[in-house]
Parts: C-alpha cells; structure tokens; sequence
C-alpha cells in the first residue's frame, strides 16, 4: 500500500498478486485503504477470492432464510431472524453487501439498544445479525470480514411463570376489552416469542 500516483488528490493505492497477476485497487482516503488491504490479507490467508461481490439486501435476506429454512430451523428462530432484518432495514436501511461496514453495525446496536426494555433481547437480535454476517463473510465472500457484534452485559431476572387461573383471568380480560392484546399474549404463551419479536410481525409474516 502506498501514495497513489493517479490524479486523485491525497488517494492510497492498495496493490496485491492473485494467481500470479497483479492486481491494484485505489481508494479515497488512508483509513479506505487499510480497511481494504486488511479485507485482501484476510480472504488471500483463507483462499478466498480476493474481490466482495455486490449482492443486493434483498437478495442477501431470501438467501439467508431460506437456508435457514432449509436447515429445518424452528419456526420461532425463523421468525426472530426476520424480526431482526426488519429492524435492521428499519433502522440502517438495505445496503448493499459491500456497503455493510463496522459503522452499520455499531449504529443498530446503539438505536435498537435503546428500543429494546431488555438486555436480553438486544442479545439475542444481536446474535441473530451477527451469524447473518458470519454466514455472508466466511462462507460466501458477501461482506467484509472481521465485522466485530459484541454482546451487551445483561442480568437474567429470574421468570416468574403465571399460575394456570392467572392465564385464564388474563385472556379473558383481554379478550373482552383489548383483541389486540389478546392477540400479543397468545403469541408470547403459545410460540414463547418475546416482546420484540411480536411487534416485529406483519400480516406477510403469518401464513395462514
């Protein structure tokens, strides 16, 4: 890596063999560069090809649910790993694979973090993505590798369950007075999905 000579001001040209011919990419700006040349070290030292392909944020996610669903995941999981790319299309958008950067990750954790009541939810949408990423950046040369999701430090309060007369009374009561409600504790009783999850669905998420 070293000062370019092309007519683009203050730019770094990053330069590297694959299989044996010469190759050379220039970037904008000092931190572009070593970003980039520690993207080619990584993929050269794991035999991987040494340029991301540009897949588009749909695509990324059909790919990745259905290989989920392929592996015969629990509805439940399929279900969270849908609720959390929707709230990261909600939150950052629907970049690119070669658009997702350590700033994507770093501002969903901040602004989901502040949505979610609990750390072990944060925990787990962020265990979601970060397998999404790992599954694009090692198995597939998707995304730039080396993408850091740390998890939160959470206590676990201990689950008081309710009594079988505590759920009767319950469903009862919303049924009368709130189907909305309702709905959401039939949900978290039967499915055991968690507050984020349920107010992640859409009617396209439901097949009846």
């Amino acid at each position: 890596m070293n000062k370019s000579k092309s007519k683009i001001p203050n730019s770094y040209q990053v330069g590297w063999y694959d299989n044996g011919r010469r190759r050379s990419k220039t970037k904008y700006s000092l931190a572009q560069a070593r970003e980039f040349k520690a993207d080619i070290e990584h993929k050269l030292n794991m035999g991987m090809p040494s340029a991301l392909l540009n897949v588009s944020w749909d695509a990324l996610k059909k790919d990745y649910i259905d290989s989920k669903m392929a592996d015969r995941r629990a509805p439940g999981t399929i279900t969270e790993i849908k609720g959390m790319l929707k709230n990261f299309e909600r939150l950052i958008g629907k970049p690119n694979s070669t658009q997702i950067i350590q700033a994507d990750i770093d501002k969903y954790k901040k602004l989901r973090g502040a949505e979610c009541k609990s750390g072990n939810t944060l925990n787990k949408d962020l265990a979601n993505l970060k397998a999404f990423i790992r599954y694009f950046s090692v198995d597939r040369a998707y995304i730039r590798p080396r993408l850091v999701i740390k998890p939160i430090r959470a206590t676990v309060k201990p689950v008081r369950p309710l009594s079988e007369e505590q759920i009767s009374s319950l469903l009862h009561s919303l049924k009368l007075n709130n189907r909305r409600y309702y709905i959401r504790a039939l949900l978290a009783l039967c499915a055991g999905l968690d507050v984020g999850t349920i107010d992640a669905i859409g009617i396209r998420d439901i097949h009846f």
